[in-house]
Parts: C-alpha cells; sequence; structure tokens
C-alpha cells in the first residue's frame, strides 16, 4: 500500500482501549498494491474502529487520521 504499514501496535491497543470502543480493525495488507483491495467509491478504508459511544469512536478515528497524516 504504498509503503504506509499498520499503525504500531501500541497504538492500536491504545485506540481500542478507550472507554466505549469495542474494536479496532486494520482494514488493508500492507503487502498488497492499493488496487487489490475492495474500498469504498473514491476512498481507501484503513480501519474500522467500532464503538458503543460516537465521540469515542470519533476521538479514535482522529487519531488514526492524525497517525497517517504524519506518515503520509
Amino acid at each position: 500500500m504504498n509503503g504506509i504499514g499498520h499503525p504500531p501496535a501500541e497504538l492500536q491497543r491504545e485506540l481500542a482501549g478507550i472507554a466505549g470502543v469495542s474494536s479496532l480493525q486494520i482494514t488493508f495488507h500492507e503487502d498488497w498494491a492499493a488496487g487489490r483491495h475492495a474500498m469504498p467509491p473514491g476512498g481507501f478504508r484503513v480501519a474500522i474502529v467500532n464503538c458503543w459511544d460516537r465521540a469515542a469512536g470519533n476521538a479514535a478515528r482522529e487519531r488514526l487520521r492524525s497517525h497517517f497524516a504524519s506518515i503520509g
């Protein structure tokens, strides 16, 4: 995926451990070309944040966005 890898395991554990977040799924394969992934139109899904609390899910999503923006 254009040289971008999964977020560090520590960050994944931290985000999955946020109160109100039930799980975090990283949905891309680091060793596959971007075109091999099934993705939404016009985008590239890197993760799914499942949550019981929308604000908590949005906070986790923002942390992921910031992580990928800092390395992309």
